[in-house]
């Protein structure tokens, strides 16, 4: 399987930040980005699925839970 990276700019707290979201197998999806200086790297079924968990990640660290 041929990957292609997407970049994509994402919205958290009222700052942006752009990911890449990788397509790993046939149904699994990779979103990784950088929030407040820490790495964020979540799996998903679909890139758009992907996206959705990163940042709902990325507000639970910026609020203190990891």
């Amino acid at each position: 399987m041929q990957t292609e990276t997407i970049e994509k700019l994402v919205r958290v707290h009222s700052g942006s930040y752009i990911i890449a979201i990788s397509q790993t197998s046939k149904i699994a999806w990779v979103a990784v980005g950088d929030y407040m200086g820490k790495r964020v790297e979540v799996l998903g079924s679909s890139a758009t699925n992907a996206a959705r968990r990163w940042a709902a990640a990325a507000r639970c660290k910026g609020n203190g839970i990891e």
